[in-house]
Order: structure tokens, then sequence, then C-alpha cells
């Protein structure tokens, strides 16, 4: 070998058959081979292999949260869609099915319902596809046919002939309100039906007017330790509203006021009161405290039909009997008349009524009036105070009994 081939040759690649570079054998290293992939069990994946595998995985978790976001807002749009169509769809059933207090009543029969309730106030247990729009509804002659409930302040009201149960006009009649001291109607009706095994007078404890201070109820003004005839709390309950007056009877009834709430809604269900639910007997906000102004005017029928109920309901004014911490008594003016000027109106006269109001049920009305020889009630719920100090309840009733009903021709 010279010099110049030692200096500057590099050796030669083993030679196969015929003189070409031999392949590497199964296994053997050599500086130009890929590295092997790795066995099961041998050395770890590359770090550029584990990049990529983590980008992967980091692209599909990023892709799956998106679509979890997707589904979210659009649950939300769903959401939000039925929120906003929920009152219209609400109001509709209901007045396609008024005896349903649910989307499921729409599979129970009305009829079947009110099988079981006296006979005599007739429309105001019509099926559904009879009674089926705000209009007026009555026979043709008593009903005003070009009278629009939306000339009506009130969320809710129903306008009825007291005579026969016809319905002559109604809006959203079947919505779930809240009663406020409409309440009391019941339980002035209750007390007078168990009126024969209550005391002659009831002692108003502090703790039965220590939680009415507390929530703020309307009060008649009968004092702690006042013993007060059962007579006068009826009608302080009734024309004053007196919370302590209702509970007093409440307790005289059924030892508490959530067994007289019992005692109420049994009763409601033999009037067909079949979407109100009572917790107490003042009407002070509960949730769970609801009825429809149907139920309300059903209610507002069965009492009237009581001699004492109905004479304590038209009561203008009344003096109670003196008491051990008031010998004089009290002069108790019913909170209706006490808001008007006057109980006349356009061809008629109010006789009576009770008042309500709770911040969520807004001002409350059940009235009852003479016109054209015959007897309407009218109620409401969801009123207002204009700024001038009227009452949009007494308004609406005034504005219905003077234009829904037509004059004698």
């Amino acid at each position: 070998m010279t010099p110049q081939s030692a200096r500057g040759a590099r050796p030669a690649p083993p030679q196969g058959a015929k003189g070409q570079a031999a392949l590497p054998r199964a296994g053997a290293k050599t500086a130009s081979a890929a590295p092997a992939a790795p066995r099961p069990g041998g050395s770890k994946p590359s770090v550029a292999t584990e990049w990529n595998a983590f980008l992967a995985s980091r692209a599909e978790a990023i892709q799956k949260a998106r679509s979890r976001k997707r589904r979210r807002i659009a649950m939300l749009l769903v959401f939000f869609a039925l929120v906003l169509a929920y009152g219209p769809v609400q109001e509709y059933v209901f007045e396609r099915y008024p005896s349903s207090g649910s989307l499921s009543g729409l599979f129970t029969s009305s009829v079947a319902k009110i099988k079981s309730v006296p006979h005599g106030i007739a429309q105001l247990f019509v099926p559904a596809d009879e009674d089926s729009s705000d209009t007026p509804l009555a026979s043709e002659g008593e009903a005003n046919p070009n009278f629009g409930v939306m000339s009506l302040k009130s969320s809710a009201a129903i306008l009825a002939n007291a005579d026969t149960g016809d319905v002559l006009l109604k809006k959203n009649a079947d919505i779930q309100v809240y009663p406020a001291s409409l309440t009391k109607i019941m339980t002035v009706l209750l007390a007078i039906e168990h009126r024969a095994e209550l005391p002659e007078r009831i002692v108003l404890t502090p703790a039965l007017l220590q939680p009415l201070y507390e929530a703020n109820s309307t009060m008649a003004g009968f004092l702690p330790g006042e013993a007060v005839e059962t007579t006068d709390l009826i009608y302080g309950a009734l024309l004053l509203s007196g919370g302590e007056c209702a509970v007093a009877l409440a307790q005289a009834v059924a030892g508490t006021e959530a067994d007289f709430a019992a005692v109420m809604n049994a009763r409601a269900r033999e009037f067909g009161m079949f979407d109100t639910h009572f917790t107490n007997a003042t009407g002070l906000h509960d949730p769970e405290h609801y009825t429809t102004v149907r139920d309300i005017a059903k209610l507002l029928l069965y009492a009237l039909q009581n001699d004492a109920f109905a004479e304590v309901f038209t009561t203008k004014e009344y003096k109670t009997a003196p008491t051990n911490l008031n010998e004089d008594g009290r002069i108790l003016a019913n909170n209706l008349f006490a808001r008007i000027e006057s109980d006349s109106f356009a061809g008629g006269r109010i006789l009576g009524g009770k008042t309500g109001w709770t911040y969520p049920a807004g001002q409350c009305l059940a009235s009852l009036a003479e016109k054209n020889e015959n007897h309407y009630i009218f109620v409401s719920v969801g009123n207002g105070v204009e700024a001038d100090g009227t009452f949009y309840s007494l308004a609406d009733a005034r504005n219905a009994y003077e234009n829904g009903i037509l004059p004698v021709r």
C-alpha cells in the first residue's frame, strides 16, 4: 500500500456476491440504519413521539370541550325560549282546559272532576271547549260583546252572574295567582259554618299577635290579652281584613293554623277549587298559597249562599261589643267602601266586597253588585294604585259592572 492510499483512502465496504455492497443482517447495527421501534417492555418512546401524542390528546380534549360548550349554549337558548313561551302557552292551555292546574290536566276530564260539586253554578264549570277565550260568554242581551278585557288593568279577572253562575267575561281566569287577603273569604265562611262549636269570646294572646306584627300583617286593632266576641272577630276579619281575627278564628276551629289550612283545602275541593292550595288563614304570602280568579269566584258564590256570610260581606260599618280592654267597643268600616266615594255606578250599585294586597299579589278585590235586578260578582288580582291614589282594582270593578253588562232594553 502506498503512503497516499494509506492517508486518504477509507475502508471499502464489505462486498457481497458479484462485488455489490452487502445488506446489513437482521439486528445488525450500522451507522446509516434507522433506530429500531421499541419493543413492548423495552425502551421508552422518543421525546418527539411523546410530544406528538400529547398534542393529539390536547386537540381532542379541546374539541370535546367546544362540543360541550355548544351543547350548553343550545340548552340555554332552548330554556330561554321556553321561558318566553311559557306565559302564552300556559294561558292558552288554561283557557282551553280551565280545570287543569298543569299540563297533566290536559288528560283529566274536567267533567269527572266536578261530579261531586253541588249543582247551581253553571258556567264556572263549563267544559273547556265551551269557555275558551277572553271574551263575553253569557247569553246575548246580558254580556256586552263590545267590551274587551284589554280595558281592564287587572292581570287576572272574572265577571259572573251571581244568580246563574254564567261567566260574562274573563281575563287569565285560570292562571295561578296569589289571593292575599281574599283568603279570608274562606276563613270567615268556615268560622261561620263552625260557629255553634266556638266559644262566645276568644282571648288574643301575645303569642298569636307577635308573628303577625313581625310579618306586617293587616290588623283590626285588637290588643294582646283582649277577650273579643267571636262574632266581632268574624266581622273584623272580613271588613278590616284583620290578621289577628283570622288566626284567632282558625285556632278556635281547628286548634292550629296549619290544621285549619287542611280544613280549608278540603272545603276547597268540595267547592271545585281544583287549582287552589291554602297554607294559612290570612293570605300572607307563601309560594305554596295560591289560587285562580275562577276559583275565588266559585268560593264567593258558594259563600254568598250562606245568609250569615252574605250579611257580613255586605256590611259597610259594624260596632263591636265592649271588651275587657275597650269598654266602648270599636267601629269597623269595610275597607272597600272606605276607598270609594259612592257605591253607585251607571245602572246599579256595589253591595259588598273584600279587598286584599301583598306585594307579590298586587291589589285584589272580590265584590258583589246589583244591576238590572240581577246580582253579579267581579274578582280581580294583580292591580296597582294610580298616582292620584285610585285603586285599579276598584276602577276595574266599576268598569266591568258598568260596561261589561248591557243595560235592560
